[in-house]
């Protein structure tokens, strides 16, 4: 069984596929904060839905439930759904508002200029 995750990770507009681990079978619920591998990192997700067939054909596991309880409740979410779809915001946007306070870490990309190199002129 495969989880559909939505990272987060600003602007992102996909859910991800993970492998739900033996430990978090009949555990996890959608609205769940869990601890995925992204882009060389771990970064916090939401548990949007389940799947017996990933979408890619290599997926990666989740490594950690966060919080014994869902989060975010199925009202909460499909708000979110209805925000992101009228209003063209990334989904995880429109989640993270609905996060109770001090819970949502944001994975960020630090940027540093390097001397002596130019960016080419577009």
């Amino acid at each position: 069984m495969f989880a559909d995750i939505v990272v987060n990770v600003p602007h992102l507009a996909s859910t991800y596929s993970y492998a739900i681990p033996p430990e978090l079978v009949g555990r996890l619920a959608a609205g769940h904060l869990v601890t995925v591998p992204f882009g060389g990192r771990r970064t916090q997700g939401i548990v949007l839905a389940f799947t017996d067939t990933p979408g890619v054909p290599k997926v990666s596991p989740i490594e950690s439930l966060l919080d014994p309880e869902p989060v975010l409740t199925a009202a909460q979410m499909a708000l979110a759904n209805w925000i992101s779809a009228t209003y063209r915001v990334s989904l995880i946007d429109c989640l993270v508002l609905m996060l109770p306070p001090g819970l949502s870490k944001r994975s960020d990309t630090l940027y540093t200029l390097v001397a002596g190199e130019a960016l080419p002129r577009v």
